[in-house]
């Protein structure tokens, strides 16, 4: 308890974010990096603080009906994706792949907001690996979307599904083909 938790940005003169103090210091690509490692480590611990809040039921994936993947999505498209368009301020707008299995409050669609949205971008985890969602790794080996969020799955080129620690990756923004 105590802990102070934030991912609400402010915005400076540059309309990009104040808050991580080198925002005049770095231009580019770069700084769109930093900013996207900051917003996906913001998430990882939105998931972790937040768990204990939640209704036992709604991590029930059996009692729920996977509801929980439609939470995910939510916070996946609010404190990612929009804050990604925030600071890029271009017209294109960022919409990204799912996290994880993606909601399923729209039919076909694996998106909560803008459901006929395909997405333009991927989150690229160390510049090598397609970011898929944050879980736990089990003694066992496998892996599940669930607390504590220290663990990312990733997938390669051929789409083989591998598992990483969470702790020190770093993430950008790749435009998809």
């Amino acid at each position: 308890m105590g802990e102070t938790f934030y991912f609400v940005f402010e915005v400076c003169e540059c309309n990009l974010c104040e808050v991580y103090g080198w925002c005049k210091q770095v231009s580019g690509n770069k700084r769109i990096d930093m900013i996207v490692t900051e917003l996906i480590n913001s998430f990882r611990q939105f998931l972790n603080v937040s768990w204990s809040t939640l209704p036992d039921l709604l991590k029930d994936r059996q009692k729920s009906w996977d509801a929980i993947d439609d939470w995910y999505q939510t916070n996946w498209e609010t404190i990612v994706e929009t804050q990604i368009n925030i600071v890029r301020q271009e017209n294109e707008m960022v919409v990204l792949e799912i996290f994880g299995n993606g909601a399923d409050c729209n039919g076909s669609s694996s998106r909560v907001f803008l459901p006929e949205s395909l997405p333009t971008h991927c989150i690229k985890v160390n510049d090598r690996y397609r970011f898929n969602s944050f879980g736990t790794k089990y003694e066992t080996g496998w892996f599940e979307i669930t607390y504590p969020f220290d663990f990312i799955k990733v997938l390669d080129e051929d789409e083989i599904e591998i598992i990483l620690s969470a702790e020190n990756a770093k993430f950008s923004l790749e435009k998809m083909m």
